[in-house]
């Protein structure tokens, strides 16, 4: 007897779904006509997300690489100083050697009076950025030796040098890394890590080819906070903070305006002084003019050749000074006093280069230097990537980009509807206006993002066109063009079997 009821029961509550299903979208006024607005209008959701998801032909991945690039390149011109009053690069070339005589691979005796120059002059922390791979390296015997012993009790930092033989997580599987020597002798040889089109540096990685391992600019700024009052001890301090830093990625920001004081040391550097960005408000506003302008963006927002955010100096200026012509000494050495010295090299045929949003193609010493002027102006504050989804590559941003989205897809609609412009032409000319105008929304609401929260900015350039695109305009024009032949259509077909019979 209860098995029945409470089958009668099941049955009643069956029915009654059924007739409020029936009745919503077939029987009850003007709810058919809202369930089939609702199915045409899902379609465009569901293709935005899709492409999210599946990002066909890296649609979303290059407006992505886009809107972080424009980003970058407008916030260059506010990027505060503190950090490039701290930091110089030494630079070692294919001319570098030649004046000292020296072949490539340069000697360990090369870089062991270089290295002594730099503590002479009063460097503050060394690292070193080469490829240093084995003891096969031409030179006097105990050539190694000295080098070890330039070192000793000094803060000096080794990037690692990679195996040529390598799985597909960059793990070296055979061949030798930096000769032990030079790795017992360094305060800490750390892996670069600098990825994704040199835009972002994993700073400590738990598990990195199965341990943990440092980053370059991580153990130099460690260093470094250890060193200043204003650091030390406080939420910046990585041995205070350490939750801030470890498994945290870094989204490397630029500066862009030419070093005040560089200009002293050689002719060269006045005449980039003259040449280079120089942080003035017609500056400015000509770099957000030129990073705002279609297609050639890129290159126009570029500084001149050989300007750079850090003073340089050449490698030569140091162990062969008799061959320079034209440098202040005096200069040359205050620059040095108290600074990090990032020392890299940039040899034919070894390119060690990656992407700038503000330099172009850089040497990648320069990477390591702003990766380490973010911490040092920064601090724990430093941009982050959003927080992964768990799906594939996206993270928390596609909510947000697609949250964004909806809104500039109803504002443009509404807007469309209000102008109802006449031919499709001019329904075009308002529906690029649109998303101009949503571009520039868009970087305001990103900038507004990256200084209430220090995560990147999301993809303001990919919000602002698709949401115009697919409810602008044009777009209303265009359905109201096709619904009108649609009609034309049925009516000929009507009047057709009306002849017919």
């Amino acid at each position: 007897m209860p098995l029945r009821g409470a089958k009668g029961t099941f049955e009643t509550a069956r029915r009654a779904w059924q007739g409020f299903i029936a009745c919503l979208f077939l029987q009850c006024t003007g709810w058919r006509r809202l369930g089939d607005r609702l199915l045409k209008l899902s379609f465009v959701p569901a293709l935005i997300v899709s492409a999210a998801v599946f990002n066909p032909l890296d649609i979303s991945g290059s407006s992505g690489r886009t809107s972080l690039d424009a980003y970058r390149r407008i916030a260059t011109s506010v990027y505060p100083d503190k950090g490039q009053k701290k930091i110089v690069v030494v630079q070692i070339d294919d001319t570098s050697l030649a004046v000292n005589g020296e072949s490539y691979p340069p000697s360990f005796d090369f870089y062991a009076r270089l290295i002594q120059k730099l503590k002479d002059a009063g460097a503050e922390s060394i690292l070193l950025d080469l490829m240093i791979i084995d003891r096969n390296r031409p030179g006097e015997p105990g050539g190694l030796d000295r080098l070890v012993s330039a070192i000793a009790d000094f803060p000096v930092f080794m990037t690692v040098a990679r195996s040529s033989q390598q799985d597909d997580s960059g793990c070296a599987t055979a061949g030798r890394q930096n000769v032990e020597d030079l790795r017992l002798a360094v305060k800490g040889e750390p892996h670069p890590l600098i990825r994704d089109g040199a835009s972002h540096v994993d700073l400590f990685p738990d598990s990195y080819c199965g341990s943990p391992r440092l980053s370059a600019a991580l153990a130099v700024y460690n260093e470094y906070c250890g060193r200043s009052e204003a650091c030390q001890g406080s939420r910046n301090d990585p041995l205070v903070n350490p939750d801030a830093f470890r498994n945290m990625t870094l989204t490397i920001e630029w500066g862009r305006v030419w070093p005040a004081g560089a200009e002293a040391v050689h002719p060269d550097h006045r005449r980039l002084a003259a040449e280079c960005p120089d942080g003035s408000l017609l500056d400015k506003a000509g770099n957000f003019l030129r990073t705002l302008m279609p297609f050639e963006s890129g290159v126009l927002s570029n500084a001149p050749a050989d300007c750079r955010y850090h003073p340089v100096i050449r490698a030569e200026w140091l162990t062969a000074p008799e061959s320079a012509t034209g440098v202040d000494g005096k200069a040359l050495a205050d620059l040095l006093a108290g600074r990090i010295v990032v020392v890299g090299a940039m040899f034919s045929g070894v390119q060690d280069v990656g992407p700038s949003p503000v330099f172009g193609i850089v040497p990648g010493m320069f990477l390591h230097a702003m990766a380490i002027d973010n911490l040092i102006v920064r601090g724990a504050g430093f941009m982050k990537e959003w927080s992964k989804l768990g799906l594939g590559d996206l993270d928390l941003s596609v909510l947000v980009e697609l949250a964004a989205m909806a809104l500039v897809a109803l504002a443009a609609r509404r807007i469309g509807i209000w102008l109802a412009p006449r031919t499709l032409l001019s329904a075009v000319a308002w529906t690029l206006l649109l998303m101009a105008a949503g571009s520039l929304v868009g970087l305001a609401f990103s900038t507004w993002l990256v200084w209430l929260t220090g995560l990147e900015p999301v993809n303001w350039i990919g919000v602002a066109v698709a949401g115009a695109a697919v409810a602008g305009p044009a777009r209303i024009v265009l359905a109201k063009r096709f619904e009108e032949l649609r009609v034309l259509e049925a009516q000929e077909k009507s009047q057709s079997n009306g002849g017919n019979a």
